[in-house]
């Protein structure tokens, strides 16, 4: 049942779509190109959007920490373009394919997430400025943050396996630091991105670890002690 809110704020007012009595599951296009709400309020049981759900609706700003969504399916909330801001709860796993494409989204913290999948343009065309991935990251598709964002650094987890191609093209971005497992993995954006690479193992600059390791080799009376940065020592 589609139920309303009406909010007001001095002279103005907007409606809220109540979902808080739905179940676990928003089907697909279930509410495409509805532009009479600006916000949802979204049952504690939902735990996936299906395709297209959202698609061009007029939504302002996005609220799931009180749900434990997993799911985000290709072109949820696409080109919705007064979307500003989103909270995502600790339990979502996957973002599709176009999800977010084309919205107003400026910050987006997926630290305290379980996502392992970003899909291919999910948050193209949006103007984020701040980026901040969840330690459990493994896939970003192509195309995923490309286009109109004002990024000018971002920091990959360890975690992550494959970066699709031209992921961040036609950005701003001049410094990648990528943390890593061993220091001789030296993954790279692609030949679209020339600006400079850091490489971090257990959070210290591998090219100062391997500074290190130069100067004990070097020195026979001198020891390593290993994963210490300049811990030689005879």
């Amino acid at each position: 049942m589609k139920l309303f809110v009406l909010l007001a704020t001095g002279i103005t007012s907007a409606f809220s779509l109540d979902l808080s009595s739905e179940d676990s599951h928003i089907s697909d296009s279930a509410y495409e190109r509805d532009t009479s709400f600006s916000s949802v309020q979204f049952p504690s049981t939902l735990e996936t959007i299906g395709k297209f759900a959202f698609g061009q609706c007029e939504i302002e700003s996005l609220d799931f920490s009180g749900t434990n969504l997993k799911i985000i399916d290709e072109g949820a909330f696409q080109t919705n373009r007064r979307l500003a801001s989103v909270q995502f709860p600790s339990t979502l796993e996957s973002i599709g394919k176009n999800a977010f494409t084309n919205c107003n989204i400026t910050s987006l913290d997926l630290s305290g997430t379980q996502l392992h999948y970003i899909g291919e343009s999910a948050f193209s065309y949006c103007p984020i400025s701040e980026l901040v991935f969840p330690s459990t990251l493994k896939t970003i598709g192509s195309f995923a943050f490309a286009y109109r964002s004002s990024l000018t650094s971002v920091v990959f987890p360890s975690s992550l396996t494959s970066i699709g191609s031209f992921a961040f093209v036609h950005t701003p971005i001049t410094s990648v630091t990528y943390h890593v497992d061993d220091c001789s993995e030296t993954p790279t954006l692609g030949s679209y991105y020339t600006g400079n690479y850091t490489y971090l193992k257990d959070g210290k600059d591998c090219t100062a670890d391997d500074q290190d390791v130069d100067k004990c080799d070097t020195d026979d009376s001198a020891t390593y002690i290993e994963n210490q940065c300049c811990a030689c020592t005879s």
